[in-house]
């Protein structure tokens, strides 16, 4: 018999998921900015804010507090990680690895995160999106979004 798997499986590492209240989590499919040219890589975790120029309405990007054009308004966290080509197509690093036109978002609830798995989160952030520290501050800990 083997001592070792041949064979695992971990979501933790390809997904991110919060750490309490999964119950409360609500999620969205959405649009990510595509390139000109090439690829634009995300990371799991990544705080998204929507594009609010009338043609990219309901497309998202990388949040930033000093981003402009609705960028510096986080919307909700990227659950995969992600690559997106110049034509909007979408390949999800996950359980399936496949491609398509959105990725999930998971959207502001009740739900408690670990401090260290969010990208981008900072004082704005935690302002917007009506988040409170359970343990900790930004530099480390669990953050209810």
């Amino acid at each position: 018999m083997p001592t070792t798997p041949s064979m695992s499986f971990e979501p933790a590492l390809i997904r991110l998921d919060p750490v309490m209240n999964q119950r409360d989590v609500r999620m969205m499919n959405v649009t990510l900015n595509a390139p000109t040219s090439g690829t634009l890589a995300y990371t799991k975790g990544q705080l998204l804010a929507e594009y609010s120029n009338s043609a990219s309405v309901g497309t998202y990007g990388v949040y930033a507090s000093t981003g402009t054009g609705g960028l510096n308004i986080p919307k909700g966290i990227l659950q995969y990680s992600c690559t997106v080509d110049s034509s909007g197509n979408i390949q999800i690093y996950g359980e399936f690895n496949q491609t398509q036109r959105g990725v999930p978002m998971y959207m502001p609830g009740m739900a408690v995160w670990r401090v260290g798995d969010l990208i981008g989160l900072d004082t704005n952030a935690v302002t917007v999106l009506g988040a409170a520290f359970v343990e900790g501050s930004s530099a480390g800990g669990l953050v209810k979004i």
